[in-house]
């Protein structure tokens, strides 16, 4: 069997929450709710301004990265042109070099051929 309140009991229940609802204590509890909303809202814009300041320092370092590796691409083409070119040069040496050697060993032939 449940307990059912006595109209005493009710009216006492009554009482206490009349007492806990005075405008003093409402004001004072929406004061505290406003309070919390604005904590979370502080928070919030905190949260969104320190994602937004990663983000950019994030594209700013990406940003100088690809700086970085445009300016190691440009070096490294002219690393190898000038390569490229240390290796025509000694080629063209070496065909000239070559083209002497034939002449010489040409010319000592045809001096050999006449004194023979």
């Amino acid at each position: 069997m449940t307990h059912r309140p006595t109209p005493e009991e009710i009216a006492a229940e009554l009482m206490a929450t009349v007492a806990r609802n005075t405008p003093a204590r409402l004001a004072e509890r929406d004061r505290q709710e406003q309070s919390a909303s604005e904590r979370r809202k502080t928070a919030a814009a905190r949260r969104k301004t320190e994602r937004e300041r990663a983000e950019l320092l994030e594209e700013r370092e990406r940003q100088r990265e690809e700086r970085e590796a445009e300016k190691q691409r440009q070096r490294d083409d002219r690393r190898a042109a000038k390569q490229a070119e240390a290796d025509r040069v000694k080629q063209v040496k070496e065909e000239r070099a070559a083209r002497m050697r034939a002449a010489v060993q040409r010319e000592r032939q045809r001096a050999a051929s006449k004194t023979a």
